[in-house]
């Protein structure tokens, strides 16, 4: 469980205190407006933080406070201020009563972060209790935390909650497992949960946005020029289907930019293999136009496979799902394809894959 710091910025900047001390009294206080941006998903509710006349900040803390009535919440995300989740500090020992308490630093000491108005700056996700959204709000009120905001010239700000972010666009999509290579969300295929895209806005600020449970991501924003791409897992061989994604956004607008990805596989040019204990023969190929082709699987398990056969540039031309019981067993398949290379793709329930040529003279 994290604890919430109280402390004031990091002591390095202590020894610019007496140089300003005489001027601070003559320097005009700002506001640094939070505007909460909710929306909601079936039963979950994301809440936005999005800051404006955020300049030359160095340290900041506040509490954020809600109905737990009627929200619970679930997970805090989507770090997009310097240093991400490791100089954040969310206090998440009273969330079950309605309370989060934020404190942040600037990492490296030598500067204060400016970031375009309406840059969301981390997301809360909770789940609707009743399907209702209540209001978020930055806490003010809070004795046992001070609201306080500091920038690199030591000016105290005000803090304000506004709806100035409310009327924003949205980027939303949804990442698939691209099982044909298509770059098309197709039926059946499987949602990529948990994955994440990075969104750079006009090419200075990176935010990272993660899918939920059925592969839907969304990112409200103001207007500009955003490069999508998906971050692939580490360890894992998986590539997405286009490498970046380039999107102009306008006001008011919502725009959909779904992302597939597939796990590399290499094609063989044996008929015989065995692969995550499933031993494939494929007889006869090269195989006539109009006849059989058949595909013999032992499976050391019971599994569940689909069959594509492709062209050799990947057009799917026909699909066959086939439940396979542990031991012997075997499928039919209809040539009906054009003369020339086919591929003769294997996917088992977990999205492995393997691929066999498939001749027809």
């Amino acid at each position: 469980m994290l604890s919430t710091s109280t402390s004031f910025p990091a002591c390095h900047r202590h020894s610019r205190l007496i140089a300003l001390a005489l001027l601070l009294p003559f320097m005009a206080k700002a506001d640094l407006k939070i505007s909460v941006v909710t929306a909601q998903n079936g039963s979950q509710v994301t809440a936005d933080f999005m800051v404006s006349n955020f300049d030359d900040i160095v340290s900041m803390q506040f509490p954020v406070v809600w109905n737990p009535t009627e929200l619970a919440f679930v997970s805090v995300t989507d770090f997009n201020l310097p240093g991400g989740s490791t100089m954040v500090n969310f206090g998440q020992t009273a969330v079950d009563e309605g309370s989060l308490r934020l404190s942040w630093n600037e990492p490296t000491g030598l500067s204060g972060v400016a970031l375009p108005n309406c840059s969301p700056i981390f997301r809360i996700t909770f789940n609707s209790i009743n399907g209702n959204v209540p209001p978020i709000l930055v806490d003010f009120g809070d004795p046992a935390m001070v609201v306080e905001v500091y920038t690199f010239q030591w000016q105290e700000l005000t803090v304000a909650q506004t709806s100035d972010c409310e009327n924003l666009s949205q980027i939303a999509g949804k990442l698939f497992q691209d099982e044909n290579g298509n770059c098309i969300k197709d039926e059946g295929e499987a949602s990529l949960k948990d994955w994440v895209v990075k969104i750079e806005r006009d090419g200075a600020n990176e935010f990272y946005c993660p899918a939920d449970d059925d592969g839907n991501y969304f990112f409200n924003s103001p207007s500009g020029h955003y490069d999508i791409t998906l971050v692939v897992p580490e360890g894992e061989d998986w590539s997405s289907c286009q490498t970046s994604f380039s999107i102009g956004l306008d006001e008011n607008t919502v725009i959909e930019q779904h992302i597939g990805a597939t796990l590399a596989t290499g094609v063989s040019n044996a008929n015989d293999l065995t692969i995550n204990g499933l031993a494939i023969s494929l007889a006869p190929n090269p195989v006539s136009s109009n006849q059989f082709a058949r595909l013999t699987l032992n499976a050391d398990s019971e599994k569940a496979l689909t069959i594509q056969a492709l062209s050799a540039t990947g057009e799917l031309l026909a699909q066959w799902e086939q439940k396979l019981s542990a031991g012997d067993s075997s499928l039919d398949i209809p040539v009906r394809f054009p003369k020339g290379l086919h591929l003769l793709k294997l996917i088992d329930e977990r999205g492995v894959s393997t691929t066999l040529k498939l001749v027809v003279n």
